[in-house]
This record gives C-alpha cells, structure tokens and sequence, in this order.
C-alpha cells in the first residue's frame, strides 16, 4: 500500500475512534452529573469561522 493511502487508512480510523469515544462519554456523562458531581467530565468544542 502507498504511504498516502495508509495516511488516509489511518486517519479515517483514529477519527472514528474519536467519533465512537465522544458518543459514549456523551452517554456515561449524563448519569454522572444528575447522581453526583465527584465524577468526571470530558468537553471537546472544535469551532470553524468563516473568512470572507
């Protein structure tokens, strides 16, 4: 396989990783925050600004 396609391979992978991580801290932090506040919270904000 070319370098570019195993960049692409792996990019698309650790990107679904992210993807499936973030729905399931999404899941476990609701519960979480209505029985207690000693658990811990995961936040990711990513923003995109448009150029004129």
């Amino acid at each position: 396989m070319d370098n570019f396609l195993q960049g692409i391979l792996a990019s698309l992978s650790a990107s679904l990783i992210v993807y499936v991580a973030s729905k399931l801290f999404r899941k476990r932090k609701k519960p979480l925050k209505a029985a207690t506040k000693s658990g811990w919270e995961f936040d990711l904000k990513i923003r995109f600004h448009k150029t004129k």
